[in-house]
């Protein structure tokens, strides 16, 4: 991640090398140390919080989306569509993970608003 001031934030877990974050630090990387195995997204964001960062943009596959709905960390989404259709037993959804059982357990999304780009559509809603 880089900062508005162009500054570069890694995260990362406690498994990183001591070594090389210290690297960075002297480069001026601020490290956030988020977990122990993998990088716990609460914990990202409540760094990223405390250091005055209030708006996050995540762009990622389905896997990271996943993840970051699980972790609560979401509040606003924003889905290109384009007007293709690729299909195949092996294609990824926009949302990996384990998903849900029921229906009703499916996050709602709220004040949904569409516009038209050029020929794609963008999909606004909140959670």
């Amino acid at each position: 991640m880089i900062r508005e001031d162009g500054k570069t934030i890694i995260a990362t877990t406690e498994k990183a090398s001591k070594k090389m974050m210290e690297k960075l630090k002297k480069k001026g990387a601020a490290i956030l140390v988020c977990g122990k195995w993998k990088v716990d997204l609460r914990k990202l964001v409540f760094g990223l919080n405390a250091m005055g960062i209030r708006r996050i943009m995540i762009e990622g596959g389905s896997e990271i989306n996943a993840s970051a709905l699980e972790a609560g960390v979401v509040d606003k989404l924003f889905l290109f569509m384009a007007p293709i259709i690729i299909g195949g037993k092996g294609a990824k959804g926009i949302i990996g993970g384990e998903g849900i059982g029921h229906i009703k357990d499916a996050l709602k999304l709220k004040k949904l608003k569409a516009t038209s780009i050029g020929r794609e559509v963008l999909l606004e809603c909140d959670l």
